[in-house]
């Protein structure tokens, strides 16, 4: 049993030339609002809710750095975008491995412990839409296509955080922390490239 929650976020101009799998929609200013999977996953199992989140999240970027690839004129931007792609499409793989085995051990819906990890999850979903909310378009491909994948950064760097405060998998925690590095780490750079 798995949900999630799919929302629509106003997202950037990035997208405005863009027919990609037609998930574009343009409003009344012309601005895109296209579809940001942040979800919510509901397996009664930390650990698999944690890999499906984080795998939702990484397929954003890929699909995001995809489409920017089509259009980039940063060189550093573009590489990032390859890399998101290749690495995040290959720890997408390794995690349904991770999951199959999860999917062995006890679930447990109804106890404190995963009531309260999907409370904080829900409260993490909510201020990345608030800050993609609150992100103004500039019509600069290199710009948006920043600012996206920093909010994506960072929602990934608050679900590893969650996770960690209640994990007991090795495995997990080992994910957890390196999602935290490599996140910290492109937000990082994505900020000196800015300046």
């Amino acid at each position: 049993m798995k949900k999630i929650i799919t929302l629509v976020i106003l997202s950037a101009t990035l997208f405005a030339q863009s027919t990609h799998n037609n998930t574009e929609i343009t409003n009344e200013n012309q601005e895109i609002i296209y579809p940001i999977n942040q979800g919510i996953s509901m397996s009664c199992n930390i650990n698999i809710d944690f890999l499906n989140d984080i795998t939702i999240i990484y397929q954003d970027s890929i699909d995001i750095s995809t489409i920017y690839l089509d259009k980039y004129s940063n060189k550093l931007l573009k590489e990032i975008a390859q890399k998101t792609i290749d690495t995040q499409n290959n720890e997408i793989k390794s995690f349904q491995d991770l999951i199959d085995e999860l999917n062995k051990e006890k679930k447990d819906c109804d106890s404190a412990k995963y009531k309260e990890i999907q409370e904080k999850k829900q409260i993490a979903i909510e201020d990345t839409i608030k800050e993609m909310h609150d992100t103004k378009v500039t019509n600069n491909i290199d710009i948006d296509f920043s600012n996206i994948m920093v909010s994506n950064g960072k929602n990934l760097i608050k679900n590893a955080e969650i996770i960690l405060e209640y994990t007991e998998n090795n495995r997990i925690k080992e994910i957890a922390k390196g999602i935290i590095q490599k996140q910290n780490d492109l937000i990082r750079q994505i900020q000196k490239e800015r300046k």
